[in-house]
């Protein structure tokens, strides 16, 4: 099961969910990219993500670092790691920074549960992570109470995407 929200947002909306985030506890993150083997991967402060202008991170609680899955592979010749998104206590964000007046959508989401891969088993996230995970996806959904129509489908958005839209500062992209 997943928790997830596709969404359209302005740079400046997102000063409100960092603030959000931190009020949650301490918070990292990282992009989500594969790393060579003698790369390690860590997590960095909320505060390393707010200069980054596009991508994927990965969002974690400093609580539940120690439960982060690290997926091995080899690919090229050379030994690679990342971290696996789908069984680890970890939200993914993905937003751009406007381009020439062009707004792409934002998306946020975390699996809840993961098939153990040893076991083909089931299995459920803990509790607190996935009522965390939750309550950061519900901040955009309470956010976003504006509907943004693209190819005939409506989507979220931020009060400040649509004044945008409207004022004709900005246009929305897929």
């Amino acid at each position: 099961m997943r928790t997830s929200l596709t969404f359209w947002q302005m740079p400046y909306d997102e000063a409100a969910y960092l603030d959000y985030l931190r009020s949650t506890g301490v918070v990292r993150m990282r992009d989500h990219r594969s790393l060579l083997r003698s790369e390690p991967i860590e997590f960095q402060p909320l505060s390393a993500f707010r200069r980054k202008g596009s991508g994927l991170p990965l969002l974690c609680r400093k609580c539940d670092l120690d439960e982060v899955k690290i997926y091995n592979f080899r690919a090229e010749g050379k030994l690679w790691h990342t971290v696996d998104p789908s069984s680890s206590p970890v939200l993914t964000y993905a937003r751009e920074r406007p381009n020439r007046g062009q707004l792409h959508y934002s998306t946020v989401g975390a699996a809840l549960d993961f098939v153990d891969l040893r076991t083909g088993q089931r299995r459920q996230k803990d509790a607190s992570y996935k009522k965390w995970a939750k309550a950061v996806v519900g901040f955009w959904k309470t956010h976003c109470t504006e509907t943004a129509n693209l190819y005939g489908f409506g989507y979220p958005a931020t009060p400040e995407v649509i004044k945008a839209v409207t004022a004709g500062t900005i246009e929305l992209r897929i």
